[in-house]
């Protein structure tokens, strides 16, 4: 597909995506784990056999990740490793879009960002007309819905915002939010957030006032399924970069030296 990936998106983010019957994956009968198979034909053509675990998926999810075969502007994406890796066919790829983990021309999670892509801009990226958004009314929404829910009020007009939401967005709702605990809606409003928000700079923030990022910030990143090297099964290509965030020193910023030497009585944060 040509050009360079300066935002990948990880596992960690696509497994949060429901299916479109509205609910999780690992609770929907839709859901296939297989990874999606992509074949060639006689003229080199890639043909989808499969789109396996990215099928039957919230269309939120079309329209914020591309995936091993999915589609942009009439072509189909495949980032399976090179076949020269000797990954079985189906399941490599002869494109300059595969995967590779020491190039940040290509991505190395094996995703890219569908979010702020408009397909009229495929030959001058740099010169997109599009605009950056700020905040959108979704966005409001979730404000009250999520305030609602940390005050334990559940009542039906937190419902409705998330059914205004999924309506939206093309999804069905199918749980009754006011049945659920107080911490079950929590979790649930966040992953809306997540999901709905992605890409609009606001789930870092998010997850430092939510105080887990100590949980979501440490540790690798996961992609793409790839087949094992021992031709046993497939499992997540790992990210490049392994995270770490120290709390509770990472949830405050250092405090610049030049302004501590205009005030001798102001001290550093803890652990700088």
């Amino acid at each position: 597909m040509g050009g360079t990936v300066d935002v990948a998106p990880t596992r960690e983010l696509v497994d949060r995506f429901p299916m479109k019957d509205g609910l999780p994956p690992d609770q929907s009968p839709l859901y296939d784990p297989s990874p999606p198979k992509i074949v060639y034909d006689s003229e080199g053509r890639p043909l989808v056999e499969t789109l396996g675990m990215y099928a039957n998926r919230d269309p939120r999810f079309y329209a914020t990740i591309l995936f091993p075969g999915g589609e942009f502007n009439g072509t189909i994406y495949n980032s399976y490793p090179p076949c020269s890796s000797g990954a079985p066919e189906g399941y490599c790829s002869p494109t300059p879009d595969r995967i590779l983990i020491t190039d940040y021309n290509n991505t190395y999670t094996g995703y890219i960002a569908m979010k702020y892509l408009d397909p009229q801009d495929q030959s001058q990226p740099t010169n997109s007309g599009l605009n950056i958004i700020k905040m959108r009314y979704a966005d409001v929404l979730l404000i009250y819905a999520e305030a609602k829910a940390e005050l334990g009020e559940l009542d039906n007009s937190v419902q409705d915002v998330l059914v205004q939401i999924r309506n939206r967005a093309g999804i069905p709702m199918p749980f009754d939010i006011t049945s659920m605990s107080q911490q079950e809606a929590i979790e649930f409003i966040r992953n809306e957030r997540t999901i709905e928000l992605a890409w609009e700079g606001l789930h870092l923030a998010d997850i430092r006032r939510w105080k887990i990022a100590e949980i979501v910030l440490n540790g690798p990143t996961h992609g793409i399924d790839i087949a094992k090297g021992d031709g046993g099964g497939f499992e997540p290509v790992p990210g490049q970069w392994v995270r770490s965030f120290a709390s509770p020193r990472d949830y405050l910023w250092p405090i610049p030296q030049s302004e501590r030497d205009l005030n001798p009585n102001l001290e550093q944060n803890p652990g700088y």
